[in-house]
C-alpha cells in the first residue's frame, strides 16, 4: 500500500486540475413570468473554509445555473470578507448575484440572514433576531426546521418575524422527523403571514452540490435589492433536489417545468475530463484519509 499512499496526493492534485477543465456556456435567456424576471437563487451556502472558497463562488454557481446565492457562515461574516477581498470580483450584467449573510445559530433555531454586512447577535429569540435582520436592511429566512429542540422553542410571535421558510432542503429528505417538520412549520407560517417565502436552499457545507435545493425569486429588477424586496414580498417558490415545487401556486405553476429541468440536467461546462477529475480527487483524498499521509 506504500505506493497507493505515495500518489494519493498526486492523484488529488491532478484531479482538481482535470475538474477545472470545464467549458464555458453561454448565458441562458432570462426567464419572465408575470412581468418579473425570474432569478434561480441559493440564500444558504457556505464559504470557506466550512464551504466554498471565494475564487469558485460565482463559477459553482454558473455551473448550477444559479443567478444569485448567500455566503451565509456561521454567526460571522467571514465569507463575504473573503469573498469581497478575493482578487477578482467578476462583473456584469449577467453575473452572478453573491450577497452577504450570515447563518445566525443560535439555542433552539437557525436563521439565514440575508442582505447584511454586521453579524447579529445570537443570544436572543427568533423574533428579535429577524427584527435586527430588518433593521440592518436584510431578510431572516427559517433555516431547516426541524427537529424536537425547535419544535418546544418555536413560538407564533417567532415565526410571524421571519421572511422565508425553507421548505426544500437536503435535510428534508434524511429523516422522518424533517418531512413532517418542514411542511407543517412553512404553513403554520403561511397562516401567520401570507407573504412569507417560500425557500430552497442546499446548505452547502462540502457534501452535496450548490442548489441542489433552491429558490426561484419574482424580481423587479436584477440586483440585490430587488432580490430582497421579492423575498420580502413572497414571491418565491421553491424546488427540491427530486424537481418538485413548493409555494404559492400562481409562483410554483410557473416554475414547475425550470424546476425538473434544472435538477435533472448536469452541471452546465462538464466535460468527460472534468468529471474524471472529480472522481480522481475524491479518489485521492479517500485514500490519504483511509491510508494516512506518505512517511518517508
Amino acid at each position: 500500500m506504500t505506493w497507493v499512499r505515495g500518489l494519493a496526493p498526486a492523484a488529488v492534485l491532478a484531479g482538481l486540475a482535470l475538474a477545472g477543465a470545464t467549458r464555458r456556456e453561454p448565458a441562458r435567456e432570462p426567464m419572465t413570468a408575470l412581468g418579473y424576471t425570474v432569478l434561480a437563487g441559493d440564500f444558504h451556502v457556505h464559504g470557506f473554509p466550512d464551504g466554498i472558497p471565494p475564487w469558485d463562488t460565482v463559477r459553482e454557481a454558473r455551473r448550477r445555473r444559479l443567478d444569485v446565492i448567500a455566503l451565509t457562515s456561521h454567526n460571522s461574516m467571514r465569507s463575504w470578507w473573503l469573498w469581497t477581498h478575493a482578487p477578482v470580483v467578476p462583473s456584469g450584467a449577467d453575473a452572478v448575484l453573491v450577497l452577504p449573510g450570515e447563518e445566525l445559530t443560535s439555542a433552539g433555531y437557525h436563521l439565514a440572514v440575508v442582505g447584511v454586512t454586521d453579524t447579529i447577535p445570537w443570544r436572543q429569540p427568533l423574533a428579535d433576531s429577524a427584527a435586527a435582520a430588518h433593521a440592518l436592511g436584510g431578510v431572516g429566512i427559517l433555516a431547516h426546521p426541524s427537529g424536537g429542540t425547535f419544535r418546544r422553542r418555536l413560538t407564533d410571535e417567532g415565526l410571524r418575524a421571519v421572511d422565508g421558510v425553507e421548505i426544500a432542503h437536503p435535510e428534508r429528505e434524511m429523516s422522518n422527523d424533517a418531512r413532517r417538520d418542514f411542511p407543517k412549520i412553512y404553513d403554520r407560517a403561511i397562516a401567520l403571514n401570507p407573504r412569507v417565502a417560500a425557500i430552497g436552499s442546499s446548505d452547502f457545507h462540502y457534501f452535496g452540490p450548490v442548489g441542489i435545493c433552491r429558490t426561484y425569486v419574482f424580481v423587479r429588477e436584477r440586483t440585490a435589492d430587488g432580490v430582497l424586496e421579492a423575498l420580502r414580498a413572497g414571491r418565491t417558490a421553491a424546488c427540491d433536489g427530486r424537481g418538485r415545487v413548493y409555494g404559492p401556486p400562481g409562483f410554483t405553476s410557473l416554475v414547475a417545468d425550470r424546476c425538473r429541468q434544472d435538477q435533472s440536467s448536469p452541471p452546465d461546462g462538464d466535460t468527460a475530463a472534468s468529471r474524471a477529475g472529480t472522481v480522481l480527487a475524491w479518489a485521492g483524498l479517500l485514500a490519504l484519509v483511509v491510508l494516512g499521509p506518505s512517511r518517508t
